[in-house]
């Protein structure tokens, strides 16, 4: 407290010799409490404006956040104003342009394009792990080869046509400031209409996940209606309780 606001706790009874929990209280507790009400308005206000900002800029067309795989954060001049953009990263670009490529080709399985990659060199990228204060590096993740998963997840994320389609933008596409590593002809060739790009007049698009507009969550639930006796009939042999699925 180096403005020495915090004063020391009073007791309304010390004249009488006792002392209750109630008896006693801050006599700067008022003026601590405006103080801090004071600061967490400056902390409101601050974060509204900067992620206030983010967000128009997200609607725009730029990119706010680390740079996705394939990509490098750059700045893009804009009148009197240098605004964030992904430019085309040299060193891992290519990997992303064979295999949407291969994908669209409709010639080579998911495997085969991984291990195509892979075989190339293609380790995801290494980011930094930090202590809960973020004060200290721990250590680093990433580094890893292709799975077929991680080819399924870069094959529908429309930011590699040039689409941006995220939380700030209410899940809208919208084009991006800065070109994409392929044609959104051949992503939604990739991607074998899972995930559709279609483009209206005046520069409009609409994505649309198996022919529906609306992408559907698949819920899983632990208790399942149709197996009702999963983890409940035991094996007679190992005494273990039977799995269920389709």
């Amino acid at each position: 407290d180096t403005t020495g606001l915090i004063q020391p706790m009073s007791n309304t009874l010390e004249h009488l010799g006792f002392e209750y929990d109630w008896s006693q209280y801050s006599t700067s507790g008022m003026a601590e409490s405006l103080k801090a009400d004071m600061y967490k308005d400056e902390v409101r206000n601050g974060l509204s404006r900067m992620i206030g900002a983010e967000i128009i800029l997200s609607q725009e067309g730029y990119h706010i956040g680390a740079p996705n795989e394939g990509f490098i954060n750059a700045k893009l001049q804009v009148g009197h104003k240098k605004k964030p953009i992904q430019v085309r990263d040299p060193e891992k670009a290519h990997f992303f342009e064979k295999m949407f490529k291969m994908r669209a080709s409709g010639q080579y399985t998911d495997l085969e394009i991984v291990n195509e990659m892979n075989a190339l060199g293609f380790r995801t990228r290494l980011r930094d792990k930090w202590n809960k204060n973020h004060t200290e590096i721990i250590g680093r993740s990433g580094g890893k080869p292709m799975s077929v998963k991680t080819l399924q997840r870069y094959i529908q994320r429309p930011i590699y046509c040039g689409i941006i389609c995220r939380k700030w933008t209410h899940y809208k596409p919208v084009k991006a400031q800065f070109d994409g590593l392929v044609s959104i002809d051949i992503f939604n060739k990739a991607n074998r209409g899972k995930v559709f790009i279609k483009e209206l007049p005046n520069d409009n698009f609409e994505i649309l996940y198996n022919q529906k507009t609306i992408k559907e969550k698949r819920i899983s639930r632990k208790y399942n209606v149709h197996y009702p006796y999963k983890n409940v009939i035991l094996c007679d042999d190992c005494n273990k309780p039977f799995m269920a699925s389709a």
